[in-house]
């Protein structure tokens, strides 16, 4: 009997979520906004249910995404958790994820793939105006955020066929940073690819959100007359031809979460 009752309230349990999720989405969005005092998330033009839909576009904080869709993914609730698998586009390139959160536990995204311009990800540290070309990808493969802090994180943040634009015109190669949680320190070291640009640097981001850049480069080649003239864009070199940057800032999560 009590393996019946168990069965039968599994079964409730369910039905009671299909109803939910086929609830349209716009209808409760419209609900909550009413209600919420200042609603980090903002949703345009929304069609589908909560099971599937999508938006013309979503402000989280101050991020702009185009075109975000979800679809619901009911085999989590077999481990207790509530998730989604979402795409969009960010900065015109598209982006895709798994996001969740299960009873009692942190928000978690697993699988985050973004795909963007390198001059349009320098923005975020205010160097896109160094005219580089190339491509930036973002690969989470696991990231917890709890009370508007990074808990766990595990990604890799690469740059591919990087180079100066005309009419400089000189290639640079690529490199790749590794980024890991220490407690609630975040760190990341970079390392070039061993192209015709040798780079290293290290990204600590502290719990405060506060953050601090630091990288190096310079010509592998110390006869590559080309390549030392064209890093004299991004600083002044030192005596042995390594020129460093340094940026720190402030990226608040509370805001996004």
């Amino acid at each position: 009997m009590k393996r019946l009752l168990g069965y039968g309230l599994l079964v409730s349990c369910a039905y009671l979520v299909f109803l939910i999720i086929q609830f349209p989405a716009a209808q409760l969005y419209a609900w909550l906004q009413s209600r919420a005092a200042a609603p980090v998330v903002q949703l345009y033009q929304l069609d589908g249910t909560l099971w599937n839909g999508r938006a013309a576009a979503a402000t989280v904080g101050k991020t702009h995404v185009d075109a975000p869709a979800w679809t619901f993914r009911p085999r989590a609730l077999l481990l207790g958790r509530l998730e989604y698998g979402l795409s969009g586009r960010l900065a015109r390139a598209p982006v895709s994820a798994v996001v969740g959160r299960g009873l009692g536990a942190p928000f978690y995204a697993d699988d985050i793939r973004l795909a963007l311009p390198l001059n349009e990800a320098l923005r975020f540290v205010d160097l896109h105006d160094i005219g580089l070309t190339g491509q930036f990808r973002v690969e989470i493969g696991h990231l917890e955020i709890s009370a508007g802090k990074i808990a766990a994180l595990e990604a890799t943040l690469s740059i591919a066929d990087a180079a100066f634009a005309p009419p400089v015109n000189v290639a640079l190669g690529g490199a790749a940073m590794r980024l890991e949680s220490s407690g609630e320190i975040i760190k990341g070291i970079l390392k070039d690819n061993g192209g015709p640009l040798q780079a290293d640097g290290v990204l600590i981001y502290q719990p405060s959100g506060e953050y601090q850049l630091t990288i190096g480069l310079s010509a592998r080649d110390p006869n590559d007359v080309q390549l030392r003239q064209a890093l004299r864009f991004l600083g002044t070199p030192n005596a042995a031809g390594k020129v460093s940057l340094s940026r720190r800032g402030r990226i608040d999560l509370q805001a996004y979460f």
